[in-house]
Formats: C-alpha cells, structure tokens, sequence
C-alpha cells in the first residue's frame, strides 16, 4: 500500500538507474515532509532516512560493480575457429576459465578449452565453417586442490557462429612437431580418460588415462566403482575426453618408450574403492597416486617372478579357489574392499602402506608413466593371480599415469618451474550414450573373468571409440593437432 509520504516503489534496470531513481523518490519525500502538517514530520522524517540508507546501499552496489564488473562474455567467429572472451569479472579468486561448445542450446558440451582466468581470451581451433555453437563459461576456484571440483558458472549459453570458408592458412601442417623445453626433448601424446566418481569432466591431474585402446579395454572390462556404471543406462552420461599432452622425456627414449614406470592412480590402494567412508580417504578433489598396483601389473601381464620383489610370492587358494594366498599382506583396508584379495605392492622399504607411497626421486614421481595393456585382458582366464607365464597375448593398447606435482600450471611452457608436462587448451569430449548409439557392445565380466576372452569384444570397442572420437562434422579430429 502507498502512503501520503512516499508509494511501493520498486525500482528496476541497472545499479546507476535505480540510485538515480531512488534520489528522485528521495527529493519528492523530502519536499512533502517540508510542506506537511507538524504532527506529520516525524512519520516524515523515517521514511526520507529509509530513503537515503537505500540510495546509499545501491551507490555502494554500484561502486562494488565498478570494481568487479559483470561478466561480459563475447565471442569472434572466423573460418575454422571461435574466439571466446570475457571481462569485467570479478575472477580474483579463480585460476582458470573453461569455455565449453555444444551444438545445441543446453546440450551436452562435445568440446572445452582453458585459458588461465587472467587471460581474458581463448581460442577454439579446427571447427566446422557454417555452423552455430553454444559457448558457456565456467570458471575454477584457485583454492581448489584438483580441476576435477572447484567449478561454477560464469555465464549462461550464449550463440558463436563460424563463417563459412577455409581457414586462413589450409595448406599449413596442422600436427605438433617434438619441441625442446629448457633444452629438454618433448613429446606430444594424445590420450583419453573416462571421468570416475563423477559425470563431469575430471581432468587429469593426479589421475591415470590411456590411449582409446587402453581405455576401451578398461571400460569393456570392469566394473565400475561407486557408479557401476555396466551397461547403457548407467554409461549414457559418463564423459569420456580426449587430450592432447605435451611432456618431457625421462632419459632414454629406449627406457619405456620415452616414459616413466607406471603410477596407479585413484587406486583402492589409496583407499577409494566404494566402501564405508572412501570419500572420506580419498575425496573426488583430491585424487591419490601410488606404487603401480598388483591388479594393474596383471593387466600388464607382470609374470609371477617380475611381481614378487614388489608384491611378493603368492599361491593360490584353497582348492585353487579364492583369493591367492601372497607373502605380502593385503592392500586392501579392514572394510572389506574387493574382499582383500590383492596384495599390497611397494615401491620402497617404508612401514606398512607408506610403503605404496612413490620414491619422490624416481622417475615415476617426475614425468608421464606408462604400463602395456594386453588382450586377452588381465589373467585371461582363472583366478587373478600372477602366473608364471601367460597365454599367447598381443599388446593391445597403455595406461598412463601423470602425477600433479609436475604438471604445468594453464598456459605456461613446459620446463616453467620444473614442470614435466602440460595439457594442452582444447579437449574432445564424448559419452556412453554415443559410444552405445554407435555399436558399443556390453559384457559384464565375472568377478575373475573365468572362462572367458574377451578380446573380439575389446577390439571391437576401441574401434567404436576411435570412430566417434575422429568422426564429428563440427570439429575436425584432436589428432590433427597434436
């Protein structure tokens, strides 16, 4: 309800047009008060200081915004590519920008870039001319331990157009030549991750990933976790991204192919498998490395004499039955994880699990890791036990392993501050429900695949994979450039 002395006036539009606005309402109030009653000015008197305290909160709103500034996203479309800006954002607290495309309003993102949030400006390269896209902004609080949490929005969807035609220099190679950092050699690796323990893009510090084989014998393989994500359903919403890393190279480029040993990452070792309290040991924002791991070693086909100085000599079960019976003790907490059946592998002389930790100086600790895949995958076939030798096998595909503490911070070059590797702006990113729409076949394995090959079905996934990876008419295939 009005009142003689003033109405319900709530004003609308920008911060500077309501203080003007609210100054108005003031000076009429004001000259009311002065040309009413006596017994009226004391009423009167209330509502001109309701008035000045309001205009004096919206000025202070205005000078805040002046020296945040609202978030004034912007894009430039030009042949084969969008440039995506920002400013005026209050980002005093973030360390990095992600600007996502999708092809639809409120789809799906099919690719990101990073810049740092200082940067004010990122560039996709490689798209398809013609064609609109939907760019978001997501900016990453500097606290953060991890790029896999500490995300908000910085902006709603907004439409970028690329214009059709060449872009500028067609003829120009597009892939990534060895580059020398700090005179160091280098290496480009492209490499995709299956997010875990959540539906959003992880990213890949303190975190393993794989060439599309690799993971497409994972994912074919296991069963996955906390989400159990076996089948269409539960796999439909899982990102699976691709990215192109640059890294240096430890020693010989005849020691493991130019990588370090391999660091199992996220491992139930570091205490993250889905029992009672594993987000407490292991949060999400924080992920764990720790000595290659006895499980992975099988999948890398470790015989029994190559897995016992760091995992120690094992026997079967009872009965052959069960899980092998291993001079060292289990790995595996007293909740029960996947019923202790591994035992604990050490990468030094350290007491009790410390012993998992990695040796700060090894290369591991330092550069990429990488570890082999075999099909038929892990044991094959019986109990998940390290045979003294393994059936006839082909190398299928890698793991990798790339461990924080070396990685690079957005946007500078290799070798700053000691740094070992560095994942480049733009990734890929596709999921289940395009790898099953695809022709994703799903076999469930049993708890120690017994009994079963699975290596049509693996390979038959991987090409799926590398299908919807490579083929996309809105973006031409990371590989091209990296």
């Amino acid at each position: 309800m009005g009142s003689k002395f003033g109405s319900d006036f709530v004003p609308q539009g920008t911060q500077q047009e309501r203080v003007e606005l609210y100054s108005y309402e003031y000076l009429k109030v004001a000259t009311r008060i002065a040309q009413a009653r006596p017994g009226q000015r004391w009423w009167g008197a209330g509502v001109v200081l309701w008035w000045a305290m309001a205009a004096w909160l919206c000025l202070a709103a205005v000078s805040a915004e002046a020296a945040e500034g609202p978030l004034q996203p912007a894009c430039a479309g030009s042949p084969g590519a969008i440039a995506v800006s920002w400013s005026g954002a209050a980002l005093a607290s973030s360390d990095v920008v992600a600007a996502t495309l999708s092809r639809t309003q409120g789809g799906l993102p099919f690719a990101l870039a990073t810049a740092p949030a200082g940067a004010g400006r990122v560039t996709v390269r490689g798209l398809a001319g013609g064609r609109r896209f939907w760019v978001s902004l997501r900016a990453h609080a500097a606290s953060a331990v991890s790029l896999a949490t500490g995300w908000t929005n910085l902006s709603g969807s907004f439409a970028c157009t690329t214009p059709t035609g060449l872009p500028a220099e067609p003829g120009a190679p597009r892939r990534r030549r060895r580059e020398d950092a700090g005179g160091m050699p280098s290496r480009f690796t492209l490499m995709v991750r299956e997010s875990e323990y959540t539906d959003e893009v992880d990213f890949l510090d303190n975190h393993n990933a794989a060439d599309t084989n690799g993971l497409a014998a994972f994912v074919t393989n296991t069963v996955h976790g906390p989400l159990n994500r076996t089948g269409p359903a539960a796999f439909a919403p899982v990102p699976i991204t691709q990215y192109c890393v640059e890294h240096l190279l430890p020693g010989s480029l005849d020691d493991n192919g130019g990588f370090a040993d391999y660091a199992s990452c996220n491992a139930p070792e570091a205490g993250c498998y889905p029992v009672p309290g594993w987000e407490q040991r292991c949060p999400l924002a924080l992920p764990t490395c720790s000595c290659w791991n006895f499980a992975d070693r099988i999948i890398g086909h470790q015989t029994a004499a190559q897995m016992a100085p760091q995992c120690g000599v094992c026997q079967r079960g009872p009965g052959g039955e069960g899980p092998p019976l291993c001079s060292n003790p289990p790995s595996f907490g007293p909740q029960g994880q996947l019923d202790g059946r591994f035992p604990q592998c050490n990468c030094t002389a350290a007491p009790g699990v410390n012993a998992t930790f990695l040796n700060a100086s090894s290369p591991t600790a330092s550069y990429v890791g990488r570890a082999p895949i075999f099909l038929p995958y892990g044991p094959g076939v019986g109990p998940w036990m390290p045979p003294e030798a393994y059936p006839p096998s082909k190398r299928c595909g890698n793991k990798l392993s790339l461990l924080k503490k070396r990685s690079c911070a957005e946007g500078v070059p290799l070798g700053t501050d000691g740094c070992t590797w560095r994942r480049l702006s733009v990734a890929r990113v596709v999921y289940g429900a395009e790898l099953t729409a695809a022709g994703w076949e799903w076999w469930r394995p049993s708890p120690e695949h017994r009994g079963h090959n699975t290596t049509a079905v693996t390979l038959h996934n991987a090409a799926v994979l590398e299908k919807v990876l490579g083929d996309d008419s809105w973006m031409e295939p990371l590989e091209l450039s990296c």
